[in-house]
């Protein structure tokens, strides 16, 4: 992108403008001098105070008040910073309409600037909130505080005489610091005029990326400084103007270009349901490209949900419909959740088909890219009864973020996720929505009614192989016991099917036989998908072989095409269900560690950026790993694999690494190993100001337990010594954080602990157990309906009950 353009992308409003100390420069104050950059203001105070050496901003201040008072300063800060005269070029800022304007300065030259154009604008500080995204005129958003607001409370908190790296805080620890990131994110252009080293340390607002940086523009002034030059190319392109050539271009194509009426529209990211305009039935393979490999066609949903089709095609689960009566009751917010392959893509096209017929205007939040975030703004002004669906929200934060600033009234919206990826990303998704709970749906087990849906659909197309001469009771038996009631049990069932393991192992062999390379690249594609983090071309290059992902051979290859969809800029898997079966039942541990170890190597080299480094710490995660390693040879591939990992930059020193290779070390029953990585992780904790030792304390309760269980010791005080570690922590956890499930999951363990040690223990500890239970079931019977119905913690009053039950002379 050329300058030229940015100015027409600003002219057209999508341009965000950041304004630093040299964009002021000509302008007078009330006193019809010059404005004070930083660093001269400190200078001029230090002069003042009587001060030989420099000093900082902030520390001269504190001696200026302590020799003349705060009254005196307010005084000289707003002589000096009031404007009383901008000059011409400042005037042609006034005429565009940026999408925002960020600033570090605290003077009102934009405010001026627009006003002496009779247009409105809303000056606006750190302290102030998020929602006023909302209001509809100009923002200037002052980062160091505005002028006009200076007090003697508001001086040293919202207006921050400070230097640059508290200044630079200041804005990253403020929500305002997430809408700039959408800001530039939505943006088509981005300008920084006047900005210098003093202003903000660019590197803790910015990422690194191609994207932003093909649309970045700093306007630097004439022979910029080779280290400004270097430090701000990585972010962006450096124009030799200046505020007043700046301001020529931008009067120059103002009198030529005509603006765009809207340069936002849906359709990329952000796709509207239709309904179907056609009614035919799906045949065989419709339904296999469904069940196998995911394909969903929209028409055929649209069918099944209305009934203008009498063929099997999707089940409409019951969950469907208590979904529409919630949101038709008025719940502004739904979260959706299964583990892998149990229904959550299918259930979010019925319920849009279903929404459709009950007057909503039904949208869909596809995928991620670099107008994603602009998409969802412009979503989120909805004007109509309004339905968005967001699959996979837990990759989508940017655009959750957006939509949680932006939403109106009319907009209602259904998160799905997996259960895991939910369990760990529930929190900061009420944070950001500002509520106190979410009402959730589990899509895990399937109703009555459902089975019997799928026991007809395999009679139907006839995949129910050597049992298809079972008795209908016997079929409706194996899938509620054998398959779980889990969708995706009955889909691993077809998959062991004869016919489609050898089409499996054909499609394997056409891919390695042509390259271990090609089957490695494949592996980590199918990896990514099954854990649902989200990549494009640019960043799948980054991770894996770039030289194999251009090959034409390896795009055409026979094996590679069944596998994988190749669309515009993503590689991604055709279905996970069948990349995760793949993945654990017919690629080498050798390749599947390769491929990850490979990943997490490449993000970890990158990891400065937050979107690799978010990367890295999903392929640490043990439950990630173990989900996708092969069944067999597993313990040991684990291992190796966090072998490893653990001398990686990003991970040598980092708790959450630790713990994640405590937690596998422990599932693996070394337990002794466990202690020494989980001490391991405590100890780099230590050294983390605020580090939140929450999930520590947790696995550290489970490890005392399952020790005890796996390995029951005749030592009776030992036994209750590591059952009373286990209770305070527990006891502790779901007093302060009842709304988490984890201390529950790892209490249900009380039940086997005490079958474990039922003969050396005497009365006494068996009422202390029972008390622990009876403690562990007041805080379940506490938590709200969505919360307290979480498979874990209904596993776990199971339990507490269970123990109360076999201790009936137990005392309340």
């Amino acid at each position: 992108m050329e300058l030229n353009e940015a100015i027409e992308h600003a002219i057209d409003g999508n341009c965000v403008l950041f304004v630093g100390a040299g964009f002021s420069r000509s302008a007078k104050n009330i006193d019809g001098q010059s404005l004070k950059t930083g660093g001269q203001l400190a200078e001029f105070l230090g002069q003042k105070c009587g001060l030989l050496e420099p000093a900082s901003l902030e520390d001269v201040s504190e001696l200026y008040i302590e020799k003349y008072g705060k009254t005196n300063l307010l005084n000289l800060l707003t002589r000096q910073f009031q404007i009383s005269k901008i000059s011409p070029e400042h005037a042609t800022f006034g005429q565009v309409p940026w999408k925002r304007i960020y600033t570090t300065n605290y003077d009102n030259v934009i405010e001026l600037s627009y006003r002496n154009n009779g247009h409105p604008i809303i000056p606006i500080t750190l302290k102030e909130s998020i929602r006023r995204v909302h209001e509809a005129s100009a923002q200037c958003v002052h980062i160091n505080g505005f002028i006009n607001d200076l007090t003697e409370d508001t001086l040293f908190t919202d207006f921050k005489l400070t230097d640059t790296s508290n200044s630079s805080s200041a804005l990253v620890n403020s929500a305002w610091s997430m809408q700039l990131r959408h800001d530039i994110a939505a943006a088509n252009a981005v300008l920084f005029v006047g900005y210098s080293a003093y202003d903000l340390d660019i590197k803790r607002i910015l990422l690194a990326s191609p994207e932003w940086s093909r649309k970045t523009f700093f306007i630097v002034g004439a022979n910029p400084t080779e280290l400004v030059r270097h430090k701000l190319s990585k972010f962006g392109r450096v124009e030799e103007e200046d505020t007043a050539s700046l301001s020529e271009k931008i009067c120059s194509i103002l009198r030529t270009y005509t603006p765009c009426e809207s340069t936002r529209v849906l359709g990329r990211y952000v796709i509207q349901f239709e309904p179907s305009i056609q009614s035919r039935n799906p045949r065989d393979k419709d339904v296999l490209d469904l069940f196998l490999w995911g394909k969903i066609n929209r028409e055929f949903v649209w069918g099944a949900i209305t009934g203008s089709s009498d063929v099997p095609y999707v089940c409409g689960r019951a969950e469907v419909y208590r979904c529409i009566q919630m949101l038709e009751d008025g719940e502004r917010d739904i979260v959706v959740r299964s583990d892998l392959g149990n229904g959550k893509s299918v259930f979010l096209e019925c319920l849009g088909a279903m929404a459709m017929q009950f007057g909503y205007n039904v949208l869909h939040l596809e995928n991620q890219g670099s107008d994603s975030v602009g998409e969802v703004e412009a979503l989120a002004h909805a004007d109509q009864k309004t339905l968005l669906l967001v699959d996979s929200y837990t990759s989508l934060r940017p655009e959750v973020e957006a939509l949680a600033h932006h939403r109106s009234d009319q907009l209602q919206v259904v998160f799905a996720a997996r259960t895991l990826k939910h369990d760990v990303a529930f929190s900061w998704l009420q944070d950001q929505l500002c509520v106190d709970s979410i009402p959730e749906i589990d899509l895990d087990r399937l109703s009555e009614k459902d089975i019997e849906w799928f026991c007809d659909a395999l009679d139907t197309y006839g995949w129910w192989g050597d049992r298809a001469e079972w008795s209908q009771t016997r079929k409706l038996n194996f899938l509620r016991d054998e398959c779980e009631q889990r969708v995706s049990n009955i889909l691993l069932s077809i998959l062991n099917s004869q016919a489609i393991v050898e089409k499996l192992k054909t499609v394997i062999h056409s891919i390695s036989s042509t390259s271990r390379s090609y089957l490695e690249v494949a592996a980590s594609i199918l990896s990514l998908s099954i854990l649902e983090i989200g990549t494009n071309l640019e960043m799948l290059s980054n991770l894996v072989a770039t030289e194999i992902l251009n090959q034409a051979a390896f795009r055409t290859n026979e094996g590679i095409r069944e596998l994988l969809d190749f669309n515009n800029d993503r590689i991604t898997a055709k279905s996970s269900v069948i990349g995760r079966h793949i993945l654990m039942s017919s690629i080498d541990p050798d390749i599947s560690v390769s491929a990850l170890g490979t990943m997490a190597a490449n993000a970890d080299k990158l990891s400065a950026n937050g979107r690799y480094y978010t990367i890295l710490r999903e392929l640490m995660r043990f439950s990630n790993v173990q989900s996708i390693l092969p069944t067999q040879g597993k313990m040991n591939a684990v291992i190796v694999y966090y072998e490893r990992l653990k001398n990686l930059g990003a991970c040598k020193k980092n708790p959450h690494f630790w713990l994640q290779y405590a937690i596998a070390r422990l599932a693996l029953g070394h337990y002794q190993d466990a202690r020494i990585k989980l001490a391991t992780a405590y100890s780099h904790a230590e050294t983390r100001l605020g580090y939140d030792t929450f999930m520590l304390d947790n696995t550290s309760a489970r490890l005392e337990l399952e020790e005890l269980i796996a390995s029951p010791t005749a030592d009776r005080g030992r036994a209750m010594e590591g059952f009373r570690k286990a209770r305070t922590i527990l006891n502790d956890q779901v007093s302060m954080r009842e709304k988490r499930h984890y201390p529950f999951r790892v209490a249900a363990r009380y039940a086997p602990f005490l079958a474990a040690h039922r003969l050396i223990l005497t009365n006494d500890d068996r009422e202390e157990i029972a008390r622990a239970s009876r403690f562990i079931l007041r805080r379940i019977d506490g938590l709200s309906n969505y919360r307290a119905n979480h498979r874990y913690v209904v596993d776990c009053r199971h339990a507490m009950k269970q123990i109360l039950e076999e201790n009936p002379t137990t005392n309340a």
